[in-house]
C-alpha cells in the first residue's frame, strides 16, 4: 500500500493490527497485553490511521477496548 511506503516504520492498521478478518460488533482486536505490540501502544502518543475514513466502523471501535485493556 502507498501508506506503507510512506510511512517510517512500512505499516499500516491491518499489518499492525490484524484486525478480524471479518468485522462484527462482538469481535475485538486481540493483543496480549504482555507482548510487544501492546508495549508499542503503551509508549506511543499517537496513532495515525490514515484509512481510518476508509475502515468498517466495528473495525475502529474494537481498536477502542483493546487499547484501554492494555
Amino acid at each position: 500500500e502507498i501508506a506503507a511506503i510512506l510511512l517510517n516504520g512500512d505499516r499500516t492498521f491491518h499489518l499492525r493490527f490484524m484486525p478480524p478478518g471479518v468485522p462484527s460488533e462482538e469481535k475485538v482486536v486481540n493483543i496480549p497485553a504482555q507482548s510487544a505490540l501492546a508495549k508499542l501502544i503503551r509508549r506511543a502518543s499517537l496513532i495515525v490511521w490514515d484509512e481510518a475514513p476508509m475502515t468498517h466502523r466495528y473495525q475502529l471501535e474494537a481498536l477502542d477496548p483493546t487499547s484501554c485493556e492494555i
